[in-house]
């Protein structure tokens, strides 16, 4: 009983460490071009050049990321990623090459990324990409051109398979219905509970759609 205390101690403690490693600690002292509120990272995300990195408010993004800013990247607002997520803005010149396998140059394009854009697990986005505004990217996307606003898009290359509801996504935006906002909440109002389930989620969603 007392390992298992010892152990379940310790264990707390690495915990703790790791999540302020993966949000506040991680990217305080970095100098990026500009970073906005409420910024989370996962453990084990990785920056290059992160002095041309632009994050606005409320992102997210997940554990084991690589987020290159050579070419330039900026994320708009409530952006949220899952695991794995790598953005790439530069790239080898291999079409002109004064070596191979690739020459020593780098060619590089910058990437932007829309406002409430979610994508799924093991993303990757190449050099010189735009993504819309609430564009959805599949898990294991690798995404090569420009995607709409709204848009749904998965595969290798990622092509467009469907779209979002217009009209609900409107409505969500219309009354600031924000994921992060919900994670943010320390107290349901209605559970009064100290952490949000998902069953308080919904009660919160419901509560500000009927505003």
């Amino acid at each position: 009983m007392k390992i298992m205390q010892i152990f379940l101690r310790v264990y707390s403690i690495l915990k703790k460490k790791i999540k302020r490693y993966g949000n506040e600690s991680q990217i305080s002292n970095m100098s990026f071009r500009k970073r906005g509120k409420k910024i989370h990272i996962g453990y084990k995300t990785g920056f290059i050049t992160p002095q041309n990195i632009i994050f606005h408010d409320n992102i997210s993004l997940g554990n084991n990321c690589l987020i290159d800013g050579t070419g330039g990247l900026e994320i708009e607002s409530n952006v949220i990623s899952s695991s794995d997520l790598t953005i790439l803005t530069s790239s080898h010149n291999f079409k002109e090459p004064n070596a191979l396998p690739y020459g020593t140059d780098y060619i590089t394009k910058p990437v932007h990324i829309g406002k409430n854009v979610w994508f799924g697990m093991r993303v990757i986005i190449l050099p010189g990409v735009k993504i819309g505004e609430g564009a959805v990217i599949g898990a294991g996307s690798i995404v090569t051109k420009e995607i709409p606003p709204l848009a749904i898009v998965g595969g290798n290359p990622a092509i467009i398979i469907g779209y979002r509801d217009k009209e609900k996504y409107e409505k969500a935006k219309k009354n600031n219905i924000l994921l992060s906002s919900i994670r943010n909440n320390l107290r349901c109002k209605n559970c009064k509970l100290d952490r949000l389930t998902r069953d308080c989620m919904k009660c919160w969603i419901s509560e500000k759609s009927d505003k």
